[in-house]
């Protein structure tokens, strides 16, 4: 639904096809959002995971500008997918109120950071939330994906999450902060300027997939993202 819209935005055209294919996957969003995930990092055990409600959430939004027939009815469902959210999801610590990683808890995860650059959190919730991800994740310029998988598993970060963070400190309009966090970043590349899955933030070794078409998806959206901010101020 998100590349339906963007290729409409792009002044792509929906024939009769594509709009029928939109609502076959409309209809199971409204029908199954309620549902437990495994969530974006496909954990074992199926969960109230935050970020897959946002994402029918955003399903639901762009559904409802996709098919005027519909609007209403999607919209009502994405508010209360919404409400849902903001009832179950929001945690609290001695920061404040921040999105937690799953309902009824109060776990972070670096995907929370994707809640504002999507258009869900309003501004003071994710920076909060931000915040708490830079109190519990952040090594350096490099973002691992929850406490789970630094604590637990030691895995390496995770370099898409930086991008992630890079890009909300971006909409937030902290563009000196996100250029320099980038810049660093960048020294870590190999010498094609490609990345891993994963680095250690402490020795800077490459872990898992490499190159990673994540990453390198990640770091071109986030400067595009910068070089659009930086020629208009007001994109924040």
């Amino acid at each position: 639904l998100e590349a339906f819209h963007y290729f409409r935005h792009t002044g792509g055209k929906l024939g009769p096809e594509i709009i029928e294919l939109l609502r076959r996957l409309s209809e199971d969003v409204t029908s199954s959002w309620r549902e437990p995930d495994n969530g974006i990092w496909e954990e074992p055990a199926a969960r109230d995971y935050t970020y897959g409600k946002i994402m029918a959430w955003a399903a639901l939004e762009r559904a409802a500008l996709l098919d005027p027939a519909q609007r209403g009815r999607f919209k009502a469902i994405s508010d209360r997918v919404r409400g849902d959210v903001f009832t179950r999801g929001i945690a609290r610590s001695g920061g404040g109120r921040f999105l937690a990683d799953v309902y009824d808890s109060s776990g972070i995860d670096a995907s929370c950071l994707l809640a504002f650059t999507n258009g869900f959190l309003p501004r003071d919730l994710a920076i909060a939330t931000r915040q708490e991800v830079e109190r519990h994740l952040v090594a350096g310029p490099f973002v691992y994906r929850n406490t789970g998988q630094r604590e637990k598993h030691k895995e390496g970060a995770f370099l898409l999450c930086s991008f992630w963070w890079i890009s909300h400190l971006i909409q937030e309009g902290e563009l000196r902060r996100a250029e320099e966090l980038l810049s660093r970043v960048l020294e870590h590349a190999s010498p094609l300027g490609l990345f891993a899955e994963e680095i250690d933030p402490e020795s800077g070794e490459f872990l898992g997939n490499f190159p990673q078409a994540f990453s390198h998806l990640g770091l071109i959206g986030t400067i595009l993202n910068l070089e659009q901010a930086k020629d208009d101020p007001v994109f924040h």
